[in-house]
């Protein structure tokens, strides 16, 4: 039996869609909600499993697109790869303040886009 454990915290951005609405939409505003709430699961997991090793990792999924509208069919490289190379800027940085808290990882989804 082993003392360690890895709570992760998996954040998704981006736009969704069905053919009627747009569904939902969650901007940087989400990952940064997902680094306070790895925080405080934490937080919590100390008083709950005190003999416990633990990490926390946050895990960015990042499929954000310029200019996405409902009738959109197909997307442009320059709006597809807006995104790229965005990095999130944390506040405050967890995983420069605390020890149990990874650098958070993200992970920039390609689109297919039109030629």
């Amino acid at each position: 039996m082993t003392n360690r454990l890895a709570l992760i915290e998996i954040k998704w951005l981006g736009t969704s869609r069905d053919d009627k609405k747009i569904k939902s939409h969650y901007s940087e505003s989400r990952a940064k909600q997902g680094a306070k709430q790895l925080s405080d699961y934490m937080d919590s997991n100390k008083i709950q499993a005190p003999v416990h090793e633990t990490r926390g990792y946050l895990v960015v999924v990042d499929a954000r697109r310029a200019k996405l509208t409902l009738k959109r069919t197909t997307i442009s490289s320059g709006d597809g790869l807006k995104y790229a190379n965005s990095e999130i800027s944390y506040s405050p940085k967890y995983h420069e303040s605390r020890l149990d808290f990874e650098n958070p990882i993200r992970m920039f989804v390609n689109p297919v886009c039109a030629p």
